[in-house]
């Protein structure tokens, strides 16, 4: 009967030990899965803070590549959709010979070059003072007029040089800063300036989208203040 008890005794002592370390592990298990929870969702959030200004600068940085804002367009740099420096290049030429040959028409009194190189609408914004049956006679009158309001009476139009060309995304048009010499029949001191022209490729063919400053001085008429301004469309 004693040992019966005894082993009972033991028995339950080992149940209860049993439960108790049981019961412990259950404890560590609970406070293992939660702490690493924890700190996995706090290093996500982290990471992805961090890494969204770096992943945001990239496309729109305009370090980048300064072609950026240029329109796709088929047929251009190779398939890309963007010129590519050699066809800025080309373009720029083409440009500049056509300012050239406006300038040469200039002093040549070319008028029927002169009206194919400026549109209808950009010989009416000149307004020549001198009237004439058609664009070229209008033009080749108006050259070297003498105002009678005493403004300079031109005489010649040198140009030292084309500081800057800048064409458009699309090759399609085109803006020359030029440096230029005015001579005046009536004066001594020429005036010098920067010539301001903007151009547009109308037909395969480069013309002034309006007149500059060059053809104002050799009519005789004033320029007006927006003379540098770019041109509508």
């Amino acid at each position: 009967m004693v040992s019966r008890t005894v082993r009972l005794s033991l028995l339950t002592l080992l149940c209860g030990g049993a439960l108790l370390i049981a019961g412990c592990g259950d404890s560590q298990g609970d406070g293992d899965s939660t702490a690493p929870s924890g700190g996995e969702g706090t290093a996500a959030a982290g990471e992805t803070t961090a890494g969204a200004p770096g992943d945001a600068g990239d496309p729109g940085d305009p370090g980048d590549s300064p072609g950026d804002e240029r329109p796709d367009r088929e047929g251009v740099g190779g398939g890309s959709g963007r010129p590519t420096d050699a066809e800025r290049e080309a373009v720029g030429e083409r440009a500049q010979a056509a300012y050239r040959d406006y300038i040469d028409a200039i002093n040549a009194r070319d008028g029927a070059t002169l009206c194919d190189l400026l549109s209808p609408a950009s010989v009416r914004k000149l307004k020549p003072p001198v009237e004439r049956s058609s664009c070229a006679a209008t033009l080749r009158a108006s050259i070297g007029y003498s105002d009678p309001r005493g403004l300079p009476v031109w005489k010649r139009t040198l140009l030292n040089g084309i500081d800057g060309t800048q064409v458009a995304a699309s090759l399609a048009s085109a803006r020359i800063t030029a440096a230029i010499v005015t001579e005046f029949a009536d004066r001594d001191e020429p005036s010098v300036e920067s010539d301001i022209a903007y151009l547009k490729r109308v037909g395969g063919r480069w013309r002034l989208a309006k007149p500059s400053g060059a053809i104002y001085r050799a009519i005789g008429v004033e320029p007006p203040p927006d003379v540098i301004v770019p041109p509508r469309g």
